[in-house]
């Protein structure tokens, strides 16, 4: 997520582009989260530090937010149960596919 770029840019990967539409449309929900909580900061301060938008607990609560999305839309149980998996995890930290 380019939350910086004026507007924020969603930048995907194969593995996510070639996935389901709710799980795509999910992608979108947690990385929108990472732009607001970005762009809330920025809001009231000259520069925002990573940590306010990415880092372990930005992550965690962008992956709630996705939960709850997919919970909300009746998402396949296999996505909800895969995203639950994930808390707790440092799963953003692997190699990008595009």
């Amino acid at each position: 997520m380019s939350a910086y770029d004026k507007p924020p840019t969603f930048l995907v990967g194969d593995a996510t582009s070639q996935a389901s539409t709710t799980w795509y449309a999910s992608s979108i929900v947690h990385d929108s989260y990472h732009s607001k909580l970005y762009n809330d900061y920025r809001e009231t301060h000259q520069s925002v530090p990573g940590s306010v938008w990415t880092g372990d607990e930005a992550e965690m609560m962008c992956l709630e937010f996705q939960i709850s999305f997919l919970e909300e839309i009746g998402a396949p149980t296999y996505e909800i149960d895969y995203a639950k998996s994930l808390r707790g995890a440092n799963w953003w930290a692997v190699p990008w596919d595009w």
